[in-house]
């Protein structure tokens, strides 16, 4: 039934029964002089609807905007005959809801004695409302809700699936029916551990029933509801359908009676809110998490719920019937507003795509580093996307009006008004979003209003797309998670678009009760070719030489097993091997027991008391090594030595277990001469770039010269100013430099000790890892730091006139890095400490 019908009852009655009707009429209107009594601006009401009839023949939002800018921040309007106050004026909310919350601590009161509807959070009063909102409370806690991360996940996979089988379809995005089905079978997963498909299986029982408590157009029981509040207790007509309530209510109860019978448990909201109500009835001393909450709210809406009103809670249990209730108002109320925000939020990245670009660039970067994993804590990190969302809820609440009901009568701050016990406070939330005084530009989507600098400009109270104070909404945090998520998912997978169908501008729904209620929603949606969500995207990239697949693998703990766990899989590098009777017997070629052979024989070469003896050429400590080895046969390589070195610059142990086998420890002439030419090849362009770029990096980043400038004074004081080879180990912070430039650029504080201990070591392979690391990297790091310190200590390093910021590099090059010309200046210092 609809309000027309209501009309036309009225009007026969007026046919009917005119002695009838001019009582009621009177009784309609008696309070229809209470606003201009008191001198305050108000909508001239009409009998017996009061000023609500304009509702039906426009969206309430718009009908809001409208007598905001008549009227002002406050303003009275009717109920039927009763009156009600819109609220407007920041600084007087912030004592409305949170400084005199104690004289509004209620919403509008919604009990018409159904056993469920009485019980949920949003219509519950007093100390009831007290204890079960710090029951909820913890069940939405930041640990809860990532206990909840996999349903948020399975459900936004399947949103996923659903839009590329309507493109394949060739189907227009319809987002709000889409959406409408994620949020459906997310809150189903979510409440109640129960899985749905309604993309597919659009009339199952639970769509059906959520969807009927959502339609659109006053029905009798709304008019009924606002216009005789009373008559609506009395007979116990519900706000809500009932056949919806009854059915969630027989629902949650099923589910309850079934784990308590079986002792099951599930990572859902009725679970959660079953085990904290036992937690904080087994310690009633338990206090809220404030920060927790307080964290999120700062984001949206940034205004503090004053926990203080709940240290009276001493009872800090449910009923079954209140258990039930908050299940039932937790799958009605994340429903539809939730879907709606989804689908005003792709629509508005549609029309900006500079927007859309810069934060799917935000979620590429935030995924590169947590190797495309996505997480609570991942998502948290991406602000631009909280800007979005921000924005989003600021252009479009899903909740049109907040409200508060007085319980004694109330001045408001200095403006000389004052409202009886009983009045009902409206706060216009639309209209004060789009307040120019409040957000310049108010109808254009900006989301850098709400940068933290931005925020900080604004009265948060101006701000309320989850209401204020301690009555604000407590499933914030899943709901913001639930679109964060989801808005990822999608942007990471699609680029949004214009579709022939969007409207612009976007047109809404009349007849409605306080939620935003939109028309269809069309976008186009196209598949990015790179999706930054794919942990493959960071972990594997496949990749073709000609015809040839090749697999690249960038995922440390598959790296670990590749290089050593699984080493006898993969004992060789790229097949060399072309028949040349030198290059073929190279260490870095050589395959199998003869890499094996010739590795033992070459890795003592660049033992430490070999690279101390500088009078001798590679070659001789070659000869040397190979003679004692073919001595000797039961000589065993020196592991602690090998890694000291690989725990810096690499941290890698080599797993020298496999060389064990080997009995017969010499070289062929060929051999010999192979590792003396893969020794020069291998270590002239490589450290010559080296050098030149940790030369480059101390240019630009004078500070870090200076540290390591003061660090071989101090070491060089100590042994008399005699560069040894123990003074050149003792110089840790030389060593952070050469392994931040063998990295690639960032500050060098990176690899110290602490820092190097947080990362898998197998994210840094400047010399490989495993047993076929770089045999040489003793002697080349020992070169580098030799070079790098004697240049250090002669000369200041600065910029020149010709030093290129960013670099450029060589292309067409063969696996090597090839710096373009690096240009330095170099100024003489007065005092050397390196003594000649």
């Amino acid at each position: 039934m609809s309000m027309s019908w209501f009309l036309a009852c009225l009007m026969q009655l007026n046919v009917i029964s005119p002695l009838f009707m001019i009582p009621l009429k009177r009784y309609s209107i008696q309070n229809h002089d209470f606003w201009e009594n008191r001198k305050i601006p108000h909508v001239k009401p009409l009998p017996f609807v009061g000023t609500i009839l304009s509702y039906v023949k426009k969206p309430i939002h718009e009908v809001d905007m409208e007598r905001y800018k008549k009227f002002g921040r406050i303003f009275g309007h009717y109920e039927g005959s009763k009156p009600v106050l819109m609220m407007g004026e920041p600084s007087l909310l912030r004592d409305i809801l949170v400084k005199d919350f104690h004289i509004f601590p209620n919403r509008r009161t919604f009990q018409v004695g159904d056993r469920i509807i009485d019980k949920t959070i949003f219509v519950v009063q007093g100390e009831d409302w007290k204890r079960i909102r710090t029951v909820i409370t913890p069940t939405f806690s930041t640990g809860k809700i990532k206990r909840m991360m996999s349903i948020f996940k399975d459900s936004t996979e399947t949103l996923i699936q659903n839009f590329n089988t309507a493109i394949q379809k060739g189907e227009a995005i319809e987002a709000k029916r889409i959406y409408g089905a994620f949020t459906m079978d997310l809150i189903a997963s979510a409440a109640f551990s129960t899985k749905l498909d309604s993309f597919n299986d659009p009339e199952n029982e639970f769509a059906d029933k959520a969807r009927s408590v959502f339609r659109p157009k006053f029905s009798w029981r709304t008019l009924t509801f606002f216009l005789f509040p009373k008559l609506a207790r009395w007979f116990r007509i519900s706000f809500f359908p009932p056949s919806a309530t009854n059915f969630f209510r027989e629902a949650t109860l099923s589910i309850v009676t079934e784990r308590k019978r079986t002792g099951q448990t599930r990572n859902d909201f009725l679970q959660l809110l079953m085990d904290t109500a036992k937690e904080l009835s087994e310690d009633p001393k338990s206090e809220l998490d404030l920060k927790d909450n307080e964290d999120i709210a700062s984001t949206y809406g940034g205004v503090s719920t004053d926990h203080q009103i709940f240290k009276s809670v001493t009872k800090k249990n449910l009923s079954l019937d209140e258990l039930v209730a908050q299940c039932v108002i937790f799958f009605l109320a994340g429903y539809d507003t939730t879907s709606s925000t989804l689908s005003l939020a792709t629509y508005e990245l549609a029309l900006n795509p500079d927007v859309q670009e810069k934060v799917y660039q935000e979620i590429v970067d935030t995924l590169k580093e947590a190797n495309g994993e996505l997480t609570y804590d991942t998502l948290k990190s991406m602000k631009y996307l909280d800007c979005i969302i921000s924005e989003t809820l600021r252009l479009y609440p899903p909740v049109l009006r907040n409200e508060r009901q007085s319980v004694a009568e109330y001045t408001l701050g200095d403006t000389g008004i004052t409202i009886p016990k009983n009045m009902l406070i409206s706060i216009p939330v639309f209209a004060m979003h789009r307040d120019p005084e409040f957000f310049p530009n108010p109808d254009k989507f900006d989301p850098d209003r709400f940068t933290p600098e931005e925020r900080q400009k604004r009265d948060p109270y101006c701000y309320q797309p989850f209401g204020a104070g301690p009555r604000n909404c407590v499933g914030m945090r899943f709901v913001l998670t639930e679109v964060k998520l989801c808005l990822a998912y999608v942007i990471a997978n699609f680029k949004i678009k214009k579709s022939p169908k969007t409207q612009v501008p976007l047109k809404f729904l009349s007849g409605q009760t306080g939620l935003l209620q939109l028309k269809n929603i069309y976008v186009s949606l196209i598949p990015r070719d790179n999706n930054p969500m794919d942990s493959a995207a960071f972990m594997y990239d496949r990749h073709y030489e000609g015809t040839k697949p090749v697999l690249m693998v960038a995922e440390p703990s598959l790296l670990r097993d590749i290089f050593v766990k699984d080493f006898h899989i993969f004992p060789n590098r790229r097949t060399f091997q072309v028949g040349d009777p030198i290059i073929d017997k190279m260490v870095s070629v050589v395959q199998g027991e003869d890499w094996k052979r010739i590795r033992t024989v070459i890795t003592p070469t660049f033992s430490t008391g070999k690279i101390k003896r500088t009078r001798n050429d590679f070659l001789q400590l070659l000869m040397d090594t190979a003679k004692e080895l073919s001595e000797d046969p039961k000589s065993e390589l020196n592991e602690k030595d090998h890694e000291d070195i690989a725990s810096t610059y690499g941290g890698v142990s080599t797993d020298h277990q496999i060389f064990k086998s080997v009995t017969k420890k010499n070289l062929s002439m060929d051999e010999l001469v192979a590792q003396c030419v893969i020794f020069f090849l291998a270590g002239y362009d490589t450290t010559a770039s080296t050098l030149s770029l940790a030369t480059y990096e101390l240019a630009l980043n004078p500070d870090i010269q200076e540290k390591v400038h003061q660090e071989l004074v101090d070491t060089l004081k100590e042994t008399n100013g005699e560069l040894t080879y123990d003074a050149l180990q003792s110089m840790k912070y030389l060593d952070c430099i050469i392994s931040e430039t063998l990295r690639l650029y960032p500050p060098a504080l990176r690899f110290t000790l602490e820092e190097r201990q947080k990362r898998d070591p197998y994210c840094y392979q400047p010399f490989g890892a495993g047993p076929r690391n770089c045999v040489g990297m003793r002697f080349a790091l020992m070169e580098v730091k030799l070079c790098l310190a004697y240049v250090i200590a002669n000369f200041k390093i600065k910029k020149s006139p010709k030093t290129q910021v960013p670099l450029k590099f060589l292309s067409g090059q063969a696996g090597l890095l090839q710096p373009k010309n690096i240009y330095v200046s170099m100024i003489p210092r007065d005092d050397n400490p390196i003594v000649k």
